[in-house]
């Protein structure tokens, strides 16, 4: 039986608890990656608040996910469309060897989208990478075709 290279990923992402005095609550869903023959699948999202109420609550919610990803550095940890720590990690293949992921972004977005779609990952870093080029690809509409 094959291996599952992936791993769990926790999103973190910010809701408002009560309309009426504007007060906030940073939530998570966890993603946790289990193997059943040859494929991964997804178990069911949980959510569950944690104790947060701040105005400028965006911040503290990518403030809170990079502190979180420090004390879990096998797992996925995405905030607000950004995979904590993927932007800033040096490819080490391809024709971009050596370059900053964030950097390849702007120098060339197709081979973001390219990663996106054909490479599969090998280790913990590579899905952090590849997750973060398909958010930019799939979610933000980084260099969809025209026609």
């Amino acid at each position: 039986m094959s291996q599952c290279n992936h791993k769990d990923e926790y999103t973190f992402f910010v809701a408002k608890s009560d309309f009426a005095t504007g007060r906030y609550l940073l939530k998570y869903s966890l993603t946790a990656a289990q193997t059943f023959g040859r494929k991964c699948k997804p178990l069911i999202r949980k959510v569950q608040p944690l104790t947060c109420e701040y105005s400028s609550s965006n911040t503290f919610a990518l403030e809170y996910a990079e502190e979180f990803a420090k004390s879990h550095p096998d797992n996925v940890v995405t905030c607000d469309l950004v995979v904590v720590g993927a932007c800033d990690m040096v490819l080490d293949f391809g024709k971009f060897k050596g370059r900053k992921l964030d950097e390849v972004k702007v120098i060339n977005p197709a081979y973001i989208r390219w990663l996106a779609e054909n490479v599969m990952p090998k280790n913990i870093n590579m899905q952090k990478i590849i997750k973060q080029c398909k958010i930019w690809t799939y979610r933000l509409g980084l260099c969809r075709q025209v026609g």
